[in-house]
């Protein structure tokens, strides 16, 4: 009698991830079966995602069946890690997983510490992805926006090598971040949740975080130093913790301190620049609140332009800015002028006279493909943050004219 042999491949690469596409094959009774672990949709939760593996693998991974896959040969095999309230955390060793907290989607409310220790699933590995499906903390200080303040919920991320140590709160629900790790690490990065009974309030301390692991020649690897990447013609981009809320009362999001990260947009074909616009919000929320700063023009030319505290000196804590390289300013009086540093509480390529400020919206193009956002220090009160539109432009397409101003 004939037995089906199963070959199956190390990882599945974060394509398959992102895409929850899977090759369907005709299957004989003879046939020596064949896949590739490629992703899979649970069927139980929309937001899970698996990868396809025999039931006896799955088993012997610790995964949860969830769905068939592979003609109904292969079972969707879920992989979460959470740990006990004994021992929170644990370690991830297969891409595409999940951790959680104890208990998921109940919240925690214990003051516990859950390292999460994500180990390559291949030599191959470069990145490390985290899609927050849920990931609702305490909100930081309502004055600072300063996560560490008190007995706060926080989060750190710790890639080691050159990618920098990050820590995070507040509401990071659809946010993801991108992590470079070490070539030689076997360890790629470390996740680090602190809870406490007393924190403050605003989250509802429950977290579902998807882990993927990136390979090196991956068309979805991020350029080094990205801590956001995004594919799609249009995107809708919101810094940390945004909201849209003003008015931060330590229950609402708003900026979190000490930030300076780099997001990355994905050029393609046929796509020479995008044009950034702040979203479409009501009020009272605004789209764009970084600072009290006028935006004067002086203000948007360069970071020190943005500092109210010190002109022309170092950027002072408590203020924060948006620099766009290769952004062009159409000028009403003095024709068109290189700008790339934006702040204040309009985001706008519009400028009317030497001094005079923005008061109203209006779209920013860039013939780059990058946004850096920089809070510096603590001081960010009352600020709700961003949420812009990135849309890409066709090759071709003449520059943004004065009478595009957006309300």
């Amino acid at each position: 009698m004939l037995y089906p042999i199963f070959i199956l491949f190390c990882c599945p690469f974060l394509g398959s991830a992102l895409e929850n596409t899977r090759d369907e094959k005709s299957f004989s009774l003879f046939s020596v079966l064949k896949w590739k672990n490629t992703a899979c949709q649970a069927v139980s939760d929309t937001d899970l995602q698996g990868v396809c593996y025999t039931k006896q693998e799955c088993d012997d991974k610790g995964g949860t069946e969830d769905g068939n896959c592979a003609a109904g040969f292969g079972t969707c095999c879920i992989i979460t890690v959470s740990g006990t309230a004994s021992s929170p955390g644990g370690t991830v060793t297969q891409n595409c997983s999940f951790i959680e907290n104890v208990d998921f989607p109940a919240a925690e409310t214990n003051t516990r510490s859950y390292e999460y220790m994500i180990t390559k699933c291949s030599t191959e590995i470069c990145q490390v992805r985290l899609d927050f499906i849920n990931g609702n903390f305490a909100q930081p200080d309502a004055t600072t926006g300063n996560c560490e303040t008190g007995d706060r919920d926080t989060l750190t991320l710790d890639a080691g090598g050159d990618d920098p140590t990050r820590l995070l709160c507040g509401d990071l629900t659809g946010q993801h971040i991108y992590m470079d790790v070490s070539p030689t690490n076997t360890n790629a990065a470390t996740v680090t949740i602190a809870t406490h009974t007393d924190a403050a309030a605003g989250g509802t301390k429950a977290w579902r975080i998807k882990v993927s692991q990136i390979e090196c020649d991956s068309e979805f690897r991020a350029p080094q130093g990205c801590t956001q990447m995004y594919f799609d013609n249009i995107n809708t981009i919101t810094s940390f913790n945004w909201d849209g809320n003003t008015g931060r009362s330590g229950t609402n999001g708003g900026i979190l301190a000490g930030q300076d990260y780099k997001i990355c947009i994905k050029q393609n074909k046929g796509m020479c620049s995008v044009e950034w616009t702040p979203s479409q919000v009501t009020a009272p929320a605004e789209a764009f609140q970084l600072n009290a700063v006028a935006n004067i023009i002086t203000a948007q030319h360069a970071p020190t332009g943005c500092d109210a505290a010190a002109p022309g000196g170092a950027v002072a804590d408590g203020q924060s800015f948006v620099q766009i390289p290769g952004a062009t300013n159409l000028n009403k009086g003095a024709g068109l002028q290189n700008v790339d540093t934006f702040c204040g509480q309009f985001l706008s390529s519009l400028v009317v006279g030497a001094n005079a400020g923005a008061t109203a919206n209006s779209a920013v193009i860039a013939n780059s493909f990058e946004l850096r956002f920089v809070a510096a220090g603590d001081g960010h009160a009352n600020l709700a943050g961003f949420s812009l539109e990135a849309s890409q432009r066709p090759c071709g397409t003449n520059p943004v004219t004065d009478t595009q101003a957006i309300a």
